[in-house]
């Protein structure tokens, strides 16, 4: 009597496809993806000697200690989702979005994803952080903690673009940029306590901080949130006036036309 051969089952991949998808797409970019077990991640300005340093500087504060501890996604085969998948497709799908040319202007080595990501500049009491963009390693740190799960693309963008403009800065420093400061009303001042109340121009508080904080916000919000960017920019023409100058530079930046791949999800800003 014989007997039917059977086919062995093909291996199963733990990892959600969240991760999958985000992991082929960093490589067809060339950035690799950090995840978890590892260790910790820090900032070149943590105490020296600290496990993990990395010995890169912040794009944000580099007087400031940030901690990542990266995220493990293993999985059981029976485990259908992982709490992050959402998460993990959206930022899969928008790394998706940008052009390679874009990413190579903006030099993105690594992308780390964080289960936390903290400030440890105050011991007592470490600050959330929902991202981080660090200049010398060219890596990007994503937070995918619960209170970041709802909009990581915001977070990608945010920080791609402090990468970005990091590499193609008027002048080579993105931290001081007078043809962007000329927008802001007369009477503003970054960092300064008495501007606090001034909103025309600025997409929320943050962007106050600083210019580079000020343009990262910008692009966030072309990219993740146009319609809200339109609205407001419709009555607000010195908005209207630093998301157009955002797309310039990217247009200066990379061929002709690049900048469409932003520009066509805030139709507002085309030029008429």
């Amino acid at each position: 009597m014989s007997y039917p051969t059977l086919l062995v089952d093909p291996p199963v991949d733990p990892n959600p496809f969240g991760l999958a998808d985000l992991k082929s797409i960093a490589g067809a970019a060339s950035i690799a993806l950090e995840i978890g077990p590892a260790p910790i991640l820090r900032t070149h300005s943590c105490e020296d000697g600290a496990a993990g340093a990395t010995g890169t500087a912040t794009l944000h504060d580099t007087t400031r200690c940030y901690r990542c501890t990266l995220a493990v996604f293993d999985a059981e085969p029976s485990q259908t989702l992982q709490p992050r998948e959402a998460a993990l497709r959206t930022l899969a799908t928008t790394l998706l979005a940008y052009p390679h040319s874009f990413l190579r202007v903006a030099r993105i080595e690594r992308i780390a994803l964080c289960r936390q990501l903290v400030d440890e500049g105050d011991r007592d009491s470490s600050e959330h952080v929902a991202g981080l963009a660090e200049g010398t390693g060219r890596r990007l740190m994503v937070n995918l903690d619960y209170r970041d799960l709802d909009h990581p693309d915001a977070t990608l963008h945010h920080e791609i673009f402090h990468l970005f403009d990091q590499a193609t800065a008027p002048g080579g420093d993105h931290r001081h940029d007078t043809e962007w400061e000329r927008i802001n009303p007369r009477s503003f001042h970054y960092g300064d306590p008495d501007s606090s109340t001034i909103a025309a121009g600025f997409v929320n508080d943050y962007a106050k901080t600083n210019p580079a904080e000020d343009k990262a916000s910008v692009f966030e919000y072309v990219m993740s949130y146009p319609d809200e960017l339109c609205a407001r920019a419709a009555d607000d023409p010195l908005l209207l006036a630093k998301a157009r100058l955002v797309l310039a530079r990217i247009d200066a930046a990379i061929p002709p036309g690049i900048g469409e791949f932003a520009g066509r999800k805030a139709p507002c800003l085309a030029r008429r």
